[in-house]
C-alpha cells in the first residue's frame, strides 16, 4: 500500500481507525473492539512475544483446550512479519482436528468448516501470512467490512508508532484514533498532529457476553451462524445508544 502524500488540509470524515496486534484465534472481544472502527492496522511490525495469544489461542468450546502454533526460534528479537511456523510438527493438520472434534456437534459447524479446512490446508511459512489470512476470513464471516491494512507492506519508512498514525490519519482523512489506554504511545504527539484518542467501549453487561466474550470467536460463530456478525453490531449499537460513548484519554 502506498499512502498519499501528508495532507494539512482535506475533507475530514468522521471516521475512526485502530491497531491491532494479530493473534490466533482471537476472543470474541477482539471483535467487538474492531466493531467501533471505520479502518484498521494489522499491527505485523510489532515484536514476536514467545507463549502470547499471538501464536497461542484462547480457550476453546469452553474447555481449556488451547492451540499452539510451532515457531522457530534463533535467539533474536524478530517482529512478527519475520517469523517462521515450524511446519515439522504437522501441527495444521492436529489443530484442525481438533477444531473439528471440539465443535462439530455445534449449530453451524459445517457452514464454516469447509473455507476454515483451508486455512490448514495449504502450506504456510510466514506467521504473519497465517495469522492475516485467518483475521480477514473472520472479519468476512462476522459481516465486519474491513480490509486490514498490513504495516509490514507499507511503503514508507516511519521513525515511529506515532508518525505512523499520523500518516494514516491523513490519508484516511480521519482524526480519531481508537486505542488501549495502555497502548505505549506518545497522546501528546497525537493531539499536537490534531488526532482525537479515545478509548474502546467496553464489553456490554450481558449474559450473552459474559459466557462468549473471553472465548475464541470460533464459539460465537458455530453458535449463532451468519446472524452472529448481527448480534455483535446490534449490542454495539444499544450500547452507543444508550449514552456510553467513548472518553477521551487525555
Amino acid at each position: 500500500m502506498v499512502l498519499s502524500p501528508l495532507l494539512t488540509q482535506g475533507k475530514i470524515l468522521d471516521k475512526s481507525f485502530s491497531s491491532i496486534r494479530p493473534c490466533y484465534l482471537p476472543k470474541l472481544s477482539f471483535f467487538w473492539k474492531i466493531a467501533q472502527c471505520d479502518y484498521l492496522l494489522f499491527a505485523d511490525h510489532l515484536q514476536y512475544v514467545k507463549r502470547s495469544d499471538i501464536s497461542v489461542s484462547p480457550a476453546l468450546a469452553g474447555d481449556n483446550h488451547r492451540l499452539h502454533i510451532p515457531v522457530r526460534h534463533n535467539g533474536q528479537p524478530v517482529p512478527i512479519c519475520q517469523k517462521e511456523i515450524d511446519g515439522q510438527s504437522h501441527w495444521s493438520r492436529k489443530h484442525w482436528q481438533t477444531i473439528r472434534h471440539l465443535f462439530h456437534n455445534y449449530p453451524f459447524a459445517e457452514y464454516y468448516f469447509p473455507e476454515m479446512g483451508n486455512w490448514y490446508g495449504t502450506p504456510n511459512v510466514n506467521l504473519a501470512d497465517f495469522l492475516y489470512l485467518v483475521l480477514t476470513d473472520l472479519l468476512r464471516f462476522l459481516n465486519l467490512p474491513l480490509i486490514p491494512v498490513r504495516v509490514s507492506r507499507l511503503d514508507q519508512h516511519f521513525s515511529g508508532n506515532e508518525a505512523l498514525l499520523i500518516s494514516l490519519a491523513r490519508h484516511w482523512h480521519t482524526q480519531t484514533y481508537i486505542g488501549e489506554i495502555r497502548d505505549p504511545l506518545n497522546l501528546k504527539t497525537l493531539h499536537q498532529a490534531g488526532l482525537k484518542t479515545v478509548p474502546f467501549h467496553s464489553l456490554p453487561d450481558s449474559n450473552l457476553f459474559k459466557s462468549y466474550g473471553s472465548l475464541s470467536v470460533l464459539e460465537f460463530l458455530f453458535q449463532f451462524g451468519p446472524e452472529a456478525g448481527y448480534i455483535l453490531r446490534q449490542y454495539l449499537a444499544r450500547h452507543r445508544k444508550s449514552g456510553r460513548t467513548n472518553v477521551k484519554t487525555s
